[in-house]
């Protein structure tokens, strides 16, 4: 959190899903697909989740690998989809990744997930991150 900011996140009867599936390649090994396709899919990964955090320097979120720590990041951040409950956040909350989660695909495939191309957002995309 940035210093002197101050967040609230307040999560009630939360039920999580990444919200998207990537379809495997079925032209196999050293064969290059056209496009890739990114299915919509609302299987839960997180459900019946409950907390609120109010005005806090440091929070550390702990568990065991496959536990849901990154769905539940993703989830305050807007990235993965929230099936049913709230999810609501005032305030700046920044999170930085330990690994890039890739797909194999191009850069464009990357940034859009199988979302609707739009030219001034997908150039905004490629400043941010460098790529430019």
């Amino acid at each position: 959190m940035i210093e002197g900011a101050k967040a609230f996140i307040d999560v009630k009867d939360a039920a999580i899903a990444w919200g998207f599936r990537v379809k495997p390649d079925q032209a196999g090994s050293g064969v290059q697909r056209a496009k890739l396709e990114v299915i919509e899919e609302e299987k839960t990964i997180i459900q019946g989740l409950n907390f609120e955090i109010k005005d806090s320097g440091l929070l550390v979120i702990v568990g065991s690998v496959g536990s849901g720590k990154t769905t539940l990041l993703h989830a305050i951040m807007v990235e993965s989809k929230l099936c049913t409950g709230t999810c609501s956040v005032q305030g700046t909350v920044a999170y930085v990744e330990q690994e890039p989660f890739i797909i194999s695909g191009s850069i464009r495939d990357n940034i859009l997930f199988g979302k609707p191309y739009d030219d001034a957002l997908f150039a905004r995309c490629l400043e941010a991150s460098c790529l430019s």
